[in-house]
């Protein structure tokens, strides 16, 4: 999903508004379900692929760490949960 937010904290707003809301709807034939999410800026220079690969690091680390949880890849980044390994398009600069 690529949603337009005036920073990090506003998206994680309206993700962990969706998870909430999707998590306390009873569906008719399964109950609850979870929602585990992971999004991510675009940066300048990003490819699609390097900016869902930044937010598919983060989707797993919530899925790894608990479910049912959103995640922010820069604020993982930050605490040291994730190493930031990204790359600015698909060419490695060294």
């Amino acid at each position: 999903m690529l949603m337009r937010c005036a920073g990090d904290a506003e998206a994680g707003i309206a993700f962990e508004r969706l998870r909430s809301s999707v998590h306390g709807y009873a569906f008719p034939q399964v109950g609850t379900i979870s929602v585990s999410a992971g999004y991510t800026r675009v940066k300048p220079g990003d490819t699609p692929s390097s900016a869902f690969e930044r937010a598919d690091r983060a989707v797993y680390w919530a899925k790894l760490h608990g479910r049912n949880q959103v995640c922010s890849h820069a604020a993982l980044v930050a605490r040291g949960e994730l190493a930031d390994d990204s790359r600015v398009g698909d060419v490695e600069r060294f």
